[in-house]
């Protein structure tokens, strides 16, 4: 078996798994300041849900109050049921995965 270079492999994962800059519409408007609150509102609380750590850290408190939800707002909202369907997802992968290939995946993935 040929030697891997971990460096080009995950280069080429980065490159692989990059979004399509021109796919999602929302993207371009908040890189550029001007993406209604409205919009941005919508995932506020259910990243709430799902990113516990970003939560305790207060990041999700300062993005969901510059949206205009209350901390109350957030916690009593019901998610909607796709708000956990990447989650979910990412450990179905891990728990069947190679511990290389996460390690790939993951950084290819938080590299983006």
């Amino acid at each position: 078996m040929p030697a891997v270079n971990a460096k080009a492999l995950l280069g080429t994962a980065v490159e692989a798994l990059a979004p399509d800059p021109a796919a999602d519409r929302v993207v371009p408007l908040v890189e550029r300041g001007e993406a209604p609150a409205g919009i941005l509102a919508v995932p506020a609380p259910e990243q709430w849900w799902v990113i516990s750590a970003d939560r305790a850290a207060g990041h999700l408190t300062a993005f969901a109050e510059a949206c205009g939800i209350t901390a109350e707002r957030a916690r009593d909202q019901v998610p909607r049921a796709g708000c956990r369907a990447c989650p979910a997802y990412v450990a179905l992968r891990v728990l069947n995965a190679s511990p290389a290939d996460v390690i790939v995946a993951l950084t290819a993935n938080f590299s983006t």
